[in-house]
């Protein structure tokens, strides 16, 4: 064999060569145009300095102030509608705002929420919780009863649970846990259902989780978890989605490491301090309420009361179907058996409220108001709620954090924060400082997602679903001559267009509820503070700052009197070999002669840096 074959190197698989990953990739940015953020294609707002370049000479600052606020306010109304059109279409943006499917996947959440709390109960009653506390001196205690949770949510049973010892041993037989890849940048052409179709071929499919959130900076790249049975060949299922594509665009998936430890210790020795503990079982208990009622997980359905909704809407479609071309006035006037359904209903939904309580904060509330509580008995009583929290509704309580989405993720139960064996002193100051920030610490868990005030949504294009419903019938209504009306819809004449509205309400309600879905959509995306969008501006180096004597500058001013920006010279004007260059910039080399250097260039280009130190 020659010199050159024994040099040569083996070429590691495209699932293991990280360098030759990122090359690909960085190529395939440049070939398809998508190097730096989607969002750096779209033109920024004008700085004011820039807008007044816009106006006439003799405009005056309070003039120039108020152009330029309604100058900004039609650039984000129009950029934010850019934006919405542009994105609508896409998977994560329509979960994230399109009504529909945010119900479809809010369902899917009090569902899985349901089913662990049926686990919990099931737990509690054959005694597997009882004695449990989360505390340092039983962190294998609670991996265990952690993993029984798991177990039971893979379709495991109580003899699998009672093997958790034997199991631990053996890493390829046990239940409780999964092989997973993760993919850090899923482009967001790539739907869910396009990687899943991909991904449950190979032996071993469980589940697929794909983030909600996403990268503005990255081409709203999404994050993804593929989880596959323990036993599952996951180097060999890596290496293969790796040679694969979804519409043109590579996976670089990587094999998910296991977690090293499911509980954390939290330092902080108050928290075994008796008056701490009473104010960490009124937190949890405002936490329990607040989610249950968010999840309805206490609620129950009565059948027959469904049944008779939905009798009720039919009788009311067939009575619809009668055209009247009669106006009545007294449509939207609610009638006498409307109202006392109102009534009936209300008072059916207090009665659910009271029997939707949940049986854990009965006997919380029960065991709180005996005095003689230990602290021991204090703490078993928090646990039990934290341990609750932790199972039911994915919330680690003293992580005073929440893992959306849990259930389709490989650690279906995975972390824990516990306290530790540290005990405080009964005077120490720390304490009652600790007490007083001990609330604020899990308010971003009480609170539902929060909206933008209404005038400035409005100011931002805010839609009015009885105007656009309106807009809707007006474009699809055509006047033909007087008293005679057009329905483009169906083709049918009317004599005025109050019964082209009645009739579109009848024969085409599908349309109009289209027009309110799209509202709610527009909408959803308009009261989110935290909406992705176009950059309003760049984010530029801070300006010197001016110091000026005499009276506060105007607006004007203070731009007039901003550091201008110096031009860069170039090689030509620091040597001084054209016209221009007869006075150099300070700073700049001076030479005696004005004629072009006669020394010719080096081309450094085939000389192999790598030998020097110089750029590390």
């Amino acid at each position: 064999m020659s010199d050159r074959g024994e040099e040569r190197k083996v070429s590691l698989p495209k699932a293991y060569d990280v360098e030759a990953r990122d090359r690909e990739e960085k190529k395939r940015k440049q070939r398809d145009g998508e190097e730096g953020s989607e969002l750096d294609r779209f033109p920024v707002m004008m700085s004011f300095k820039a807008f007044l370049e816009t106006q006439d000479d003799s405009i005056t600052d309070e003039e120039a102030l108020t152009k330029y606020g309604e100058y900004k306010l039609e650039f984000r109304r129009q950029k934010i509608n850019e934006f919405f059109v542009l994105h609508k279409g896409q998977e994560w943006f329509r979960t994230k705002y399109h009504p529909t499917e945010f119900s479809n996947r809010q369902a899917r959440t009090n569902a899985a929420v349901k089913r662990r709390c049926d686990i919990f109960q099931e737990l509690e009653q054959k005694g597997l919780l009882e004695g449990v506390v989360c505390s340092q001196d039983q962190e294998t205690e609670v991996v265990k009863m952690l993993d029984s949770l798991v177990i039971l949510l893979e379709g495991g049973n109580y003899e699998d649970i009672k093997n958790l010892d034997s199991e631990m041993n053996n890493n390829d037989s046990v239940k409780h846990k999964s092989s997973s890849l993760f993919i850090k940048n899923l482009h967001q052409s790539i739907t869910q259902n396009d990687l899943e179709n991909l991904v449950k071929k190979f032996p071993g499919y469980q589940r697929l989780a794909v983030s909600s959130d996403t990268d503005p900076q990255n081409q709203f790249a999404r994050k993804a978890w593929i989880s596959f049975k323990r036993n599952a060949k996951i180097r060999e299922i890596c290496y293969a989605i790796n040679n694969s594509q979804i519409n043109g665009q590579d996976l670089q998936a990587v094999v998910n490491k296991d977690l090293s430890r499911r509980t954390r210790i939290c330092p902080e020795e108050a928290l075994n301090h008796p008056q701490v503990v009473k104010k960490d079982i009124n937190i949890a208990i405002d936490l329990i309420k607040f989610k249950d009622a968010r999840t309805k997980v206490w609620e129950k359905a009565s059948p027959d009361k469904e049944q008779d909704k939905e009798n009720k809407v039919t009788e009311d479609a067939n009575k619809t179907n009668v055209e009247d071309e009669k106006p009545n006035p007294d449509d939207d006037a609610p009638t006498q058996d409307e109202s006392s359904e109102k009534q009936s209903d209300a008072v059916e939904t207090a009665k659910a409220a009271e029997a939707a309580t949940n049986p854990l904060l009965i006997e919380t509330a029960k065991l709180m108001a005996e005095q003689d509580n230990s602290l021991e008995d204090l703490k078993l009583t928090l646990d039990r709620l934290i341990i609750y929290l932790r199972m039911v509704h994915s919330i680690d309580f003293y992580g005073q954090k929440e893992y959306r989405g849990e259930d389709e993720m490989p650690n279906r139960c995975g972390f824990i924060h516990i306290r530790s064996e540290k005990q405080p002193e009964q005077d120490d100051p720390q304490v009652e400082k600790f007490l007083n920030t001990r609330s604020d610490k899990f308010n971003h868990l009480l609170q539902d997602k929060k909206e933008i005030e209404e005038v400035e949504a409005k100011k931002l294009g805010l839609k009015d679903e009885t105007f656009e419903i309106d807009k809707f019938i007006s474009a699809n209504s055509q006047e033909l001559s007087k008293d005679k009306w057009l329905c483009t819809l169906s083709g049918k004449k009317f004599k005025a267009m109050e019964f082209i509205k009645k009739h579109i309400f009848n024969k085409f309600m599908d349309k109009v509820d289209e027009v309110k879905t799209e509202v709610k959509f527009f909408n959803n995306y308009i009261l989110d503070p935290e909406r992705p969008q176009i950059p309003e501006e760049k984010v530029l180096p801070m300006a010197k700052k001016v110091r000026l004597s005499g009276p506060a500058p105007t607006p004007i001013q203070l731009v007039e009197a901003s550091s201008p920006v110096k031009a860069k010279t170039g090689v030509h004007a620091r040597l001084g070999t054209r016209q221009e260059a007869a006075r150099p910039p300070p700073g700049a080399v001076k030479v005696t002669y004005a004629t072009t250097d006669p020394r010719g260039l080096v081309d450094y280009s085939d000389v192999d840096l790598s030998m020097f130190d110089t750029f590390e």
